[in-house]
């Protein structure tokens, strides 16, 4: 039985919503790869904003990047930083760490 027009219209739709997204994700990576992190923060967010939980797994990681640092003197912070991250990670593999889980 073929599949109705309504669900050929939800995959379509779904798989539109799908590659938007990704799309805003390869446009945050390439901006926290040039180091413009204050426009890259400024993405996320209205990728949160507009696509909710289907951003979640991969902005979540993603916005590690901007939450840890892990050369800042707060110890609390330093230990979260370092459960994330590892006690040697500079903010460069946070960036490298986040982006290829996102990826996935």
């Amino acid at each position: 039985m073929p599949a109705s027009p309504a669900a050929a219209k939800l995959a379509s739709c779904r798989a539109d919503i799908e590659r938007d997204l990704g799309m805003q994700l390869e446009k945050l990576q390439a901006l926290i790869d040039s180091g413009q992190l204050i426009q890259a923060q400024t993405l996320l967010t209205g990728i949160d904003q507009r696509f909710g939980g289907l951003a979640g797994p991969r902005s979540v990681e993603l916005q590690k990047v901007f939450n840890c640092n892990p050369a800042q003197p707060d110890e609390q912070k330093r230990a979260q930083c370092e459960r994330a991250s590892g006690p040697d990670a500079t903010r460069a593999d946070l960036i490298g760490r986040s982006v290829s889980r996102a990826r996935r």
